[in-house]
């Protein structure tokens, strides 16, 4: 005998490491730092077309689910490419998002889930072809959020505005 459903519900549950509640309560943090010469405080476009920021990213409660990690960075700076520097996670990968009006934006994809009392570290590069010697800053903010639950009193340390001083590094030859 053939039994039809018209109208049938399925539920399909997956196994999530969030306690005997179910619920994931998770703690987010974020640390960005340029990454600069050591005896220097500032970036010099003309130097180099490149420069980096690494990114840390630790989840200090239950695991993250769906975790990402969001940049706004100006115009002038192109988006290169991600590595991953720690090995025990799937790597980053980050999608642009030209802005239009609007400044252009990076999702960067987490490992999936990030568990609890882990953390991930890994490295996004950006061209500077198109800085011109007026801007005197380059401008980043970022926020990391996942699905699970997490404290708002806990949020503050998921967002952060990195602000690089810029110097312009040019070079003159006059020949009699």
């Amino acid at each position: 005998m053939l039994i039809i459903c018209k109208l049938c519900k399925l539920q399909i549950s997956f196994v999530k490491d969030c306690g005997l509640d179910g619920v994931c309560e998770t703690d987010l943090y974020l640390k960005v730092k340029p990454i600069l010469p050591k005896s220097r405080s500032y970036l010099v476009i003309g130097e180099s077309n490149h420069f980096q920021i690494e990114v840390f990213i630790q989840c200090l409660g239950e695991a993250a689910y769906q975790t990402e990690l969001k940049l706004h960075y100006p115009k002038h700076l192109g988006f290169v490419r991600v590595q991953t520097l720690s090995t025990q996670h799937a790597p980053v990968t980050c999608f642009p998002k030209q802005g239009g009006k609007h400044a252009p934006s990076l999702t960067c994809d987490i490992a999936n889930p990030l568990p609890g009392n882990s953390s991930i570290l890994f490295q996004i590069t950006f061209d500077t072809l198109h800085v011109t010697e007026d801007i005197s800053n380059i401008t980043i903010d970022m926020r990391v959020k996942s699905s699970s639950s997490e404290d708002s009193s806990q949020l503050k340390d998921n967002l952060q505005q990195l602000v690089i001083p810029v110097k312009i590094h040019s070079s003159l030859q006059v020949s009699v």
